[in-house]
C-alpha cells in the first residue's frame, strides 16, 4: 500500500510541476497582453497628442486630419480587440491556476496520509519493542524468583 501511495505522490509531483509550468507560462502570456495594451494606448495618446498640438499650431488639412483620425481608429479597434485577448489569456490563467492548486492540494493530502501511515508504523514499532522489552522482563522475573522458591 505505501508503494502505491509513493507512486501516487511521485505522479502528483509531475502533474503539479506540469500544471504549476503552464500557469506560469499562461501568467507570462497575461503580462505580454498587457504591455502590449499598455503601448497601444500609449501610442495612441501620443497620436491624439501630436494632432491636438498640430490643430493648436494653425489649420490641419483634410487629408492630415482624415490620416490621423483614421491611425487613431485603428489603434482604437486593435486595442479593443487586444483588451478581448486579454480577458481570454485572463480566464485561462485563471483556470491553470486553479488546477495548479488542486493538484498541490492532492499531493498534501497524499503526503499527509504517507507522513500518517508512517507514524503510526512507527508508534506500533515502539509499542511492539516496548512488549518485547516487558516480556523479557517478566521472563526475568519470574525466572530469579522460580529459583528463589526451590
Amino acid at each position: 500500500m505505501s508503494d502505491a501511495l509513493g507512486l501516487l505522490l511521485e505522479r502528483l509531483l509531475s502533474r503539479e510541476e506540469e500544471a504549476r509550468n503552464a500557469y506560469l507560462l499562461a501568467l507570462e502570456s497575461e503580462r505580454n497582453f498587457k504591455r502590449q495594451l499598455e503601448a497601444l494606448n500609449q501610442y495612441r495618446s501620443f497620436y491624439s497628442s501630436e494632432l491636438t498640438d498640430r490643430g493648436l499650431q494653425g489649420p490641419v488639412s483634410t487629408a492630415t486630419y482624415s490620416h490621423f483620425t483614421s491611425f487613431i481608429g485603428r489603434l482604437d479597434k486593435i486595442s479593443t480587440e487586444q483588451l478581448e485577448g486579454l480577458k481570454k489569456v485572463q480566464g485561462e490563467t485563471g483556470k491553470r491556476l486553479e488546477f495548479y492548486q488542486e493538484v498541490q492540494a492532492k499531493r498534501k493530502a497524499i503526503e499527509f496520509l504517507i507522513e500518517k501511515r508512517q507514524r503510526e508504523k512507527l508508534a506500533r514499532e515502539v509499542r511492539q519493542e516496548q512488549k518485547m522489552s516487558d516480556d523479557l522482563s517478566t521472563n526475568r522475573y519470574f525466572q530469579v524468583h522460580s529459583r528463589d522458591d526451590e
